[in-house]
């Protein structure tokens, strides 16, 4: 390359650079400010001169000029040396044209809150960290200034902010502490190894004891920290891992406390583990700046078993994101990686790998299958889910079979909940052929009219069902059905409940009184004013709207024959006469009985039939018949009696 061309590839390089500081000249780093926490009104204090910016960074490349380390206020006794420490450097293009600058370092204190400052070290190089011997009680604030002098009569300086050292006249043991990182995660892929530094917070605020940091011995090879300053160093030799940073802080009676923070060394990505047939996401760790473009690439193997690469699609070119298409087979020996670019500064990450594991079809299979017996009396339908003329005192089963048939499934275990009505007595509930005594019982919350029995602990291996028998007698029930739909909840291999609910089939009962009854109504002949032909049927108006003299309500479960019976105990009276009439019960075919007080059979029911209510109507019922025409006006009344028997 000419020389003109050497003078021409540098121009454009500084060109690049100045645009990349001009752009970036307005922000400012998320420093976390410790001497705030510590010391006594140290933000209020008038500074020397104002505090420059923090830095802006970009990895290893500062951008701006500054700060990257702030003297921490701290805490100390009479005749106890403290160390204020700061770290601060000049931007890659102050540096870039100044590279044999050489800082200075100067101190200043003030003891009246910043009304006058005193120097306590003048442009001495030496004197980057400053010790300071306290001989008595009280703050004293101090301020640092660095200045790079060059060639060309070159000089540039930054302001640190303002730390305090508060003495005490006795120490102060610290009973905690607490220790962060600026940051929680360093790259080792880079030509300039990654920093960052740690902290320590102690409790009591104004602990007096001496802080020491160090690294865990196993992890010795990522990354190691400097004892005094807390400055962590990432190894640049693309090692990944995770560091215990420890903070120590020994105190003066001897004792002292510990804690640590962890931080992770790696090169950007993690690798990822994903089913085929689903999607894999990368995602850039430990990038704080906002990026202005972020591009992907897809390496493969090919079909001669070479590595390709390629470039791959995003959405949002400034992701750090990315989620790979759908994944097949063909996606075996994938890796992916990013360059992250900061005004045309680039970052590459690591190579990440894509694993692969067979698509494992983890939803449950599960079924439940629900019977219901009645072992008192048996009226059922075919598939014994609903049982007929339920009555009480009956001893009902309920059974049913638990199976899981995905041997993959992520349903692991879980509790069957079923119900039963709120008055029915628990007998026994059964898993397989075991009674078990781990259940609960509980008033259904949604109806009172029921009660919740729970199972828990029900552990499901495929191809090993699980069988229960929940017995119970029926009680008294005012209702006519009843109905409950089993159910499992089901657990995970961590116990996490999952989404679905696992339903059965119904199972249903009908209720039935297993009684019979029958209830007479009224009959009122009405009003006779003459007789005009004696020996002629007058029918009487019942007392409700279905004409029936007498109401029947069969619910016995077992309908044997039974025949109604009917007697008139007295003749109609009305005072002392009797009505010269008689009461004839008509039959359908025209035939008739006359009552008295020998028992007229009325109706006769057939075997396995219910018996039916008696009705009046024109060809059939209660007839009255005259036998004379002079009446003697009265309201006559007379009573029947019904009863039942068995017909042989």
């Amino acid at each position: 390359m000419s020389q003109k061309s050497k003078k021409y590839l540098l121009l454009i390089m500084l060109l690049g650079l100045f645009l990349f500081i001009h752009k970036h000249d307005g922000l400012h780093s998320q420093n976390v400010a410790y001497a705030d926490d510590i010391a006594v009104a140290a933000s209020d204090v008038t500074p020397m001169a104002k505090p420059s910016r923090d830095p802006i960074k970009f990895l290893s490349i500062w951008i701006t000029s500054g700060y990257d380390l702030q003297p921490d206020s701290k805490y100390a006794f009479v005749g106890q040396t403290k160390t204020l420490y700061t770290d601060s450097a000049l931007s890659a293009n102050e540096r870039f044209w100044h590279s044999q600058a050489r800082p200075k370092y100067s101190w200043y204190k003030t003891e009246d809150n910043g009304k006058t400052w005193n120097t306590v070290v003048e442009n001495n190089a030496s004197k980057r960290n400053l010790e300071v011997t306290p001989d008595k009680a009280g703050t004293v604030y101090y301020q640092q200034k660095v200045t790079w002098f060059g060639l060309f009569f070159y000089k540039h300086e930054e302001w640190s902010r303002v730390a305090s050292i508060t003495t005490m006249s006795n120490p102060v043991p610290a009973k905690s502490l607490e220790v962060t990182a600026d940051d929680n995660y360093l790259f080792n892929n880079q030509q300039d190894e990654d920093k960052t530094f740690v902290h320590a917070k102690t409790n009591p605020i104004n602990a007096t004891g001496k802080i020491s940091w160090k690294i865990d011995n196993s992890e010795m090879n990522l990354a190691s920290v400097d004892k005094e300053t807390g400055i962590v160093t990432a190894n640049n030799k693309n090692e990944n891992g995770t560091v215990k940073v420890i903070g120590t802080i020994q105190n003066n009676d001897g004792s002292s406390v510990s804690n640590y923070v962890k931080i992770r060394i790696g090169g950007g990505l993690d690798d990822q583990t994903a089913t085929i047939g689903q999607t894999a996401t990368f995602s850039v760790l430990g990038h704080k700046v906002d990026p202005d473009k972020v591009s992907w690439k897809r390496f493969y193997i090919d079909s001669n078993g070479e590595e390709k690469s390629e470039d791959v699609t995003t959405n949002n070119k400034r992701s750090l994101k990315y989620t790979t298409p759908k994944l097949s087979e063909d996606n075996l020996n994938d890796k992916y990686q990013a360059t992250v670019y900061v005004d045309d500064e680039p970052f590459v990450t690591n190579k990440a790998k894509l694993i692969l594991t067979p698509f494992v079809d983890e939803k449950p299979k599960f079924s439940i299958s629900n019977t219901i017996a009645n072992c008192t009396f048996d009226d059922h339908n075919p598939e014994n889910t609903i049982l007929n003329k339920v009555a009480e005192g009956d001893r009902i089963d309920l059974k049913g079979t638990l199976s899981e048939d995905n041997s993959d499934s992520e349903l692991a275990s879980g509790s069957l909940k079923l119900e039963i009505p709120a008055n029915a007595e628990l007998k026994d509930v059964k898993i397989g052929n075991q009674v078990i005594n781990d259940y609960f019982v509980i008033v259904d919350t949604q109806n009172s009219g029921n009660q919740v029995i729970t199972i828990p602990n029900l552990y499901f291996i495929s191809g090993q069902p699980i069988d229960y028998d929940v017995s119970f007698f029926a009680g008294k029930y005012s209702i006519d059905k009843f109905k409950s739909t089993p159910e499992v909840i089901g657990y995970d291999s961590q116990h996490k409940e999952l989404a679905d609910k696992f339903s059965g089939n119904s199972i249903e009962m009908n209720f039935s009184k297993n009684a019979m009854s029958a209830v007479p109504s009224d009959i009122d002949f009405g009003t006779v004013q003459s007789i005009q032909s004696t020996e002629k049927p007058i029918e009487g108006k019942v007392d409700n709207d279905k004409s029936e003299i007498l109401t029947v309500n069969d619910e016995r479960r077992v309908k044997d024959k039974i025949k109604i019976n009917l007697t008139q105990l007295c003749p109609f009276q009305c005072d002392s006469n009797d009505l010269p009439a008689e009461l004839r019960y008509y039959s359908e075919d025209g035939s008739f009985s006359t009552l008295g007080q020998s028992e007229a059979v009325i109706e006769e029911s057939q075997e396995g039939s219910p018996l039916n209510s008696i009705t009046c109507c024109k060809d059939r019922g209660l007839k009255l018949i005259f036998h004379k025409n002079n009446l003697v006006s009265g309201k006559y009344k007379t009573k029947l009696c019904w009863s039942f028997s068995d017909s042989l």
